[in-house]
């Protein structure tokens, strides 16, 4: 089944949302200061880009278990869409998602 990963973000200034099919997933990394999960997504089709980036806050030190807990849910999840981050909802997968950084870098 394919599944695709989704995220919004609801800041002030920001009202971004990007769903994309988690085939195109190419690495989560944990930042330097160990508070954001970085998602980059590339080989995005039908003209929309080449790459697709998606920065998560994360409480600090918990880059981890979020990416263990975003891996585990692309495997095993029955719903072929998995609800990474909504700041509209406030709707997170992992309890250490703080919500998105205000940034969908779409390139």
């Amino acid at each position: 089944m394919l599944r695709f990963l989704y995220f919004a973000d609801a800041t002030a200034s920001n009202t971004d949302s990007v769903c994309l099919p988690v085939t195109h997933l190419r690495q989560m990394n944990v930042d330097g200061t160990s508070s954001r999960v970085l998602f980059r997504f590339e080989d995005i089709r039908d003209g929309i880009a080449e790459q697709v980036i998606v920065f998560v806050n994360i409480t600090t030190g918990k880059g981890k278990e979020v990416v263990e807990a975003v891996a585990k849910s692309i495997r095993s999840s029955k719903n072929p869409f998995i609800v990474v981050a909504d700041d509209n909802r406030k709707e997170y997968l992992h309890k250490d998602i703080l919500g998105t950084d205000g940034s969908v870098n779409i390139g």
